[in-house]
């Protein structure tokens, strides 16, 4: 077999490997369902062609070399060659592949519930809330932030029963593991970190809750294992997971289609503005942003009343609205959006009406977040806007001076402040 032929061998079973790559990876595509997100599935079809380009000029430079008499037979073992790789290829990962476990065929979720001895309560002081109540799912035992310990975050609930506190948590199982190590944080007092002593199938029995217990804790490096709480397992299908605890993208995603349903183009702005925020009153991007901001920027003169509307709800998401123009917030928009602020104040007193004791930090985050976005949208304007935003930054910074020395409160009093330096500073 001559050079010619020879080189023929190698480029047919490299344009093979080629198609036979392309093949395999359009069926792990669907076996292994990988995400189009971000262009995953897209990026790991052509990795694994061009993997599949190389393995075929490989394969038929050795074929060309090993079998030199004869063409025909030079290029049937290359192909053969191929095809087997190909078998491997898709096998393999199917073989190898961890879903975690499954019960009655479905996909698993976690469930644990931590409580508190009597007398204890949640850590509700400002500085304690930005520590916050989370928790995480760990491979080992090791501890997580020192160790570099791969992580799943889950999600905390609170809940009171019989004078004692319970914080639940799901994490999904998405791999086969015969250790499931769990580690609770809540605010700042607490950090429990748990041996389950899941199987790594689970069966039946697994969906009932186990015994409360003390044992099972153990000790980080950083803190000692809490005393007086308990805790309980179970597992339970994922589906029924979800449906007793919604996610939070699937109560936007609810919340959306409710105020979606019916709506047309025509309707009033007003039955807009709910897109930019979600169920629990945050701001929120809305669905299809680029058509909701030219809708805003063809209606303007809609906005103007609703950013003075008496309606809170009204006028909260009509900030958040004029928050996302885009370039700038219409100049007919200015004088509207700077009375808006006002309404920090009125939400700066809501939140002062609470418990010294125990402070409402949900009201003291509303405050701040409608404040933020208020200057998000000045400032987007321009210095203009601000300036003459000034009396109502020295109004805000005064009601929020008056109260707490720390958390959202006083982060408003210190934004106002440096809102009101810059205006001193352009003079």
């Amino acid at each position: 077999m001559g050079l010619g032929s020879s080189i023929g061998v190698i480029l047919i079973t490299a344009v093979l490997g080629g198609l036979a790559a392309a093949g395999v990876a359009t069926l792990l595509i669907q076996l292994l369902h990988i995400t189009n997100f971000e262009g995953g599935s897209g990026y790991f079809a052509v990795f694994v062609t061009l993997a599949g380009i190389a393995v075929g000029f490989i394969t038929g430079l050795i074929s060309a070399l090993a079998v030199r008499s004869d063409f025909w037979k030079a290029q049937t073992w290359a192909a053969g060659a191929i095809l087997v790789l190909g078998i491997v290829a898709v096998v393999l990962p199917l073989l190898l592949n961890d879903e975690g476990p499954k019960l009655n065929g479905e996909s698993l979720t976690l469930q644990v519930q931590l409580k508190s001895p009597p007398g204890w309560t949640p850590d509700r002081t400002r500085a304690g809330q930005t520590h916050g109540n989370f928790c995480w799912l760990q491979r080992y035992a090791a501890d997580a932030p020192t160790e570099q310990n791969p992580m799943r975050n889950g999600g905390i609930r609170l809940s009171q029963a019989d004078s004692v506190w319970i914080a639940s948590s799901s994490f999904d199982l998405i791999d086969t593991r015969s250790h499931r190590y769990i580690r609770i944080f809540l605010g700042k007092t607490v950090d429990a970190s748990i041996d389950v002593p899941l199987p790594r199938h689970p069966g039946k029995e697994s969906e009932q809750w186990s015994p409360w217990t003390t044992s099972g804790f153990y000790a980080q490096k950083d803190s000692a294992a809490p005393s007086g709480f308990s805790w309980q397992f179970r597992v339970q299908a994922a589906s029924a997971d979800r449906k007793e605890f919604p996610e939070s993208q699937a109560l936007l995603d609810a919340y959306r289609r409710d105020h979606m349903n019916g709506l047309r183009p025509e309707d009033p702005l007003v039955k807009w503005l709910p897109l930019f925020e979600g169920p629990d009153g945050e701001p929120q991007q809305p669905p299809n942003p680029d058509a909701l901001r030219s809708m805003l920027q063809d209606r303007s003169a809609e906005l103007a009343p609703l950013l003075l509307s008496t309606d809170p709800n009204v006028q909260r998401t009509a900030v958040f609205a004029a928050a996302t123009y885009y370039p700038r917030v219409p100049e007919s928009l200015i004088q509207p959006l700077v009375a808006a602020g006002a309404h920090t104040v009125d939400l700066i007193q809501q939140a002062a009406a609470a418990n010294p004791e125990e402070p409402d930090l949900a009201a003291e985050n509303r405050a701040y977040t409608y404040y933020s976005y208020w200057a998000m949208a000045l400032n987007n304007y321009g210095e203009e806007a601000v300036r003459l935003a000034k009396p109502v930054f020295e109004h805000i910074e005064r009601a929020a001076l008056m109260g707490p020395k720390e958390g959202k409160i006083h982060d408003i009093a210190e934004s106002a402040r440096e809102s009101l330096n810059k205006i001193g500073a352009a003079k």
